[in-house]
């Protein structure tokens, strides 16, 4: 695993790190992004997307839940993105994920991302569609919201 940081936050500054870092350093199998404004409260979180990963050749994805914490106080009437498995159709059609929930197979691994990418206006969308062409997306049942 490897963590890439930024001392200065680029995407302000219309840098698109996932398409300039994240993705060309990207070796191993899989790909998971966790921006400087969240935080992954479970410490199993990556093992339990991977093992499903692992297991179901035909899911290119696994995504969770997230809790929204507003002034220290968790808002329990949010919900944002999918809430379900997603179809190949749901992810084509750019269904809604949280970018920090997501673990996903590394498409990307062994050559650079294709350059209509680094101006894609929402990557991530982008990114979900590119995935429908290797499978579908997976909620695993069991895995706690991320914050």
């Amino acid at each position: 695993m490897t963590a890439i940081l930024q001392l200065v936050k680029l995407y302000s500054k219309g840098v698109n790190t996932q398409y300039r870092y994240a993705f060309p350093a990207a070796r191993g199998g899989y790909i998971a992004i966790c921006d400087g404004d969240d935080y992954w409260s479970d410490a199993h979180k990556l093992a339990t997307q991977v093992a499903v990963l692992e297991a179901n050749r035909d899911v290119a994805l696994t995504f969770g839940r997230v809790r929204v914490i507003s002034e220290d106080v968790p808002r329990e009437d949010y919900v944002g993105g999918a809430s379900q498995d997603l179809t190949i159709g749901d992810m084509w059609v750019g269904t809604p994920i949280n970018t920090f929930t997501a673990v996903y197979r590394n498409i990307f691994k062994g050559g650079a991302p294709p350059e209509y990418l680094r101006s894609s206006p929402i990557g991530d969308l982008t990114v979900w569609v590119m995935l429908s062409y290797k499978g579908t997306g997976k909620l695993p049942p069991d895995l706690p919201p991320a914050n």
